[in-house]
């Protein structure tokens, strides 16, 4: 008996031909079992082979009919004409996420309503000014004749013409006296450089300024030992003490140690750094500063425009243009019409638990992004961390990780215990950005969110100070600055420990003195 194709139609169809096909050639099942030579084994061992055959022909089944059913059969077939793959991207699944039903919407709706809407403000929060560096305020203008003037000025204490807080001047003296001990400075320079950098910059910057910029430039990391630069004996010392105190006086002492010695190796690189970063402090002497970003506090005047073109979509300079649902995809709001669109969202409207920083690039002082804090709780220690809302082509380079780098440093020394990201499941920037930071993945809240009228699952990451002092915070500090600049900087930080456990145990020796010396003479 023949068998063709076109007889059948349907796959049933061909299936019953075919099994009509092999009855009419073998006669029964019992011939079929002879055929294959089982007919004399073992009834366990035939029943096995039989077993073992429908066990293969279920598996292949079950692949065949998930291959068909989930579409991968005709997604091929798209592929075939199109030359394009189609599987959806995050974006796109964001997009295709269904709507809550009307009655949730309105039943939300009924709900808030309980409740009074809360306090916004664009202004910096108190969240957002204890994080900056505590720093000299400008001295006013002051109305009136010029002795009115010339006794305010007398009265408040100036550094370059600034009027500089009490504690601010102790712990400058103290480290500015500490950074005069060892010649050269505090530190051990480490300047990397990568040739991706490079290539990220080229937009905006010529090279060769660049390379003038770091003097230093190879593709592994270098090491510069601290030198005093030429004709600028005191500089590394007011850079340190600068660093030192900025951190102002409430953060732990090993924090502010190292932090002074990275803002000292960034403004002591070379003459032209130096002369960017003095007046830098002078301008802005808040700001939080890293080899590779800057965080300043957010502001409509300095930062809405520049980061609403940043991440509008629209082609930048060599950059091509982008879904801008690609930033905005995963957030509460966005994309925006315009900057007013922008200026109204959560992106600048605080509440009075959060914070908000926008992340300037070191060397082409434009902005690549912002960093949110929020649900700040004091009373637990504990605040959440958002991440960076930036340009597409910005995820996962230095600039991300080290502004969030400079905030963990920051929230740790302060006393945090535990700082947490809930990030969108379906956001794949985000979750392996909190696996990059060390954070610990802890599960997953069902229908935790509701944005743009959806439902949203997030995935929550936390992050302990007990981790982030047994080696969460030398990881990453090795990931960005290199592991001989992390052994320096543990090396610098073991000696300065020490030196100001000795000076503790002598004033306290003196103090002892000092009594017994008295009581003498009493």
């Amino acid at each position: 008996m023949t068998y063709s194709s076109a007889e059948a139609t349907g796959d049933l169809e061909k299936l019953q031909k075919a099994y009509q096909q092999v009855t009419a050639a073998f006669g029964s099942v019992d011939s079929i079992i002879e055929a294959f030579g089982l007919a004399n084994m073992p009834s366990a061992q035939r029943y096995g082979i039989l077993f073992g055959f429908l066990v293969f022909i279920t598996t292949v089944s079950a692949v065949l009919a998930l291959l068909v059913l989930g579409g991968s059969f005709k997604r091929i077939a798209e592929q075939a004409v199109t030359g394009k793959p189609t599987l959806l991207t995050s974006t796109e699944v964001r997009k295709e996420r269904p709507l809550l039903l009307e009655t949730l919407l309105e039943g939300r709706e009924r709900l808030q309503k309980n409740y009074a809407p809360p306090t916004l403000t664009d202004q910096p929060t108190n969240l957002t000014q204890m994080l900056l560096n505590v720093a000299p305020d400008p001295v006013e203008d002051v109305d009136g004749d010029e002795d009115s003037a010339q006794k305010q000025g007398e009265e408040k204490k100036s550094h370059k013409e600034r009027y500089v807080p009490p504690y601010y001047e102790e712990n400058y003296s103290s480290a500015y006296r500490k950074c005069q001990d060892q010649p050269g400075g505090t530190c051990l320079v480490t300047t990397r450089i990568d040739f991706v950098d490079l290539f990220q910059l080229k937009e905006s910057l010529v090279l060769s300024s660049f390379l003038v910029f770091h003097e230093s430039i190879l593709p592994a990391s270098v090491f510069l030992k601290g030198k005093v630069l030429s004709g600028r004996p005191e500089a590394r010392f007011e850079a340190y003490a600068r660093g030192f105190a900025g951190c102002g006086p409430y953060t732990s002492l090993d924090y502010r140690r190292s932090y002074a010695r990275l803002y000292e190796s960034i403004c002591c690189a070379t003459h032209q750094s130096d002369d960017k970063y003095t007046e830098l402090f002078d301008q802005r002497p808040a700001d939080i500063i890293g080899r590779f970003v800057r965080l300043e506090a957010m502001s409509v005047n300095r930062h809405l425009n520049e980061l609403f073109h940043l991440t509008d979509g629209s082609p930048r300079l060599d950059k091509k243009a982008y879904d801008p649902l690609e930033v905005w995809g995963f957030q509460p709001e966005g994309p925006f019409r315009s900057p007013n669109d922008m200026h109204k969202s959560f992106v600048f409207q605080r509440k009075f638990n959060e914070a908000g920083f926008a992340m300037v690039h070191s060397v082409t002082e434009r902005i690549t992004g912002v960093i949110l804090l929020t649900n700040d709780a004091p009373e637990h220690l504990s605040i959440q961390m958002e991440p960076p809302i930036m340009a597409p082509n910005s995820q996962g380079t230095q600039q991300q990780m080290e502004a969030c780098f400079l905030l963990l440093d920051r929230l740790f020394a302060y006393g945090y215990r535990r700082i947490q990201m809930a990030v969108d499941s379906q956001d794949p920037d985000g979750n392996k950005l909190a696996n990059r930071l060390g954070f610990t993945f802890e599960g997953v809240l069902l229908r935790h969110m509701v944005l743009k009228d959806a439902s949203r699952d997030s995935s929550v990451y936390g992050l302990l100070n007990s981790d982030w002092k047994k080696g969460a915070r030398a990881v990453l500090f090795g990931k960005l600055y290199g592991e001989a600049a992390l052994k320096i900087d543990q090396g610098n930080e073991q000696r300065e420990a020490e030196k100001d456990e000795q000076s503790k145990k002598l004033a306290e020796m003196n103090e002892k003195g000092t009594g017994v010396e008295s009581e003498k003479q009493a």
